[in-house]
């Protein structure tokens, strides 16, 4: 589905940003998107400002045959944090999708 054309492609972010891409309307309620660079463990990934609080949301790198996977910290604004881990990109696009729905009703 991607595929990493040149050295400096940012594996991860494009990924991510595929999945959000698919959720109508989220990205224009983004205050704030940036890229997160490659790692040893992560291809990349977005760093999200939305709903008074931060989006960490990381693309595993693959390891043997497991699957890719994806990383999601939340960090509201009191510092309080929740890890989770989506294992396929539609996981994630779901994960999106609820957040766009649950902040729509606030």
């Amino acid at each position: 589905m991607f595929i990493k054309e040149k050295e400096n492609f940012n594996f991860g972010f494009n990924a991510v940003m595929h999945y959000i891409d698919n959720v109508k309307g989220l990205k224009e309620l983004f205050d704030l998107s940036t890229p997160l660079e490659e790692n040893k463990v992560h291809n990349g990934g977005v760093l999200i400002k939305a709903f008074n609080v931060i989006v960490q949301a990381t693309m595993h790198k693959q390891v043997l045959n497991e699957s890719v996977g994806f990383d999601v910290v939340i960090t509201d604004p009191l510092g309080n944090m929740v890890f989770m881990f989506m294992h396929n990109g539609e996981e994630l696009q779901d994960f999106f999708e609820n957040m766009l729905v649950n902040m729509d009703l606030e």
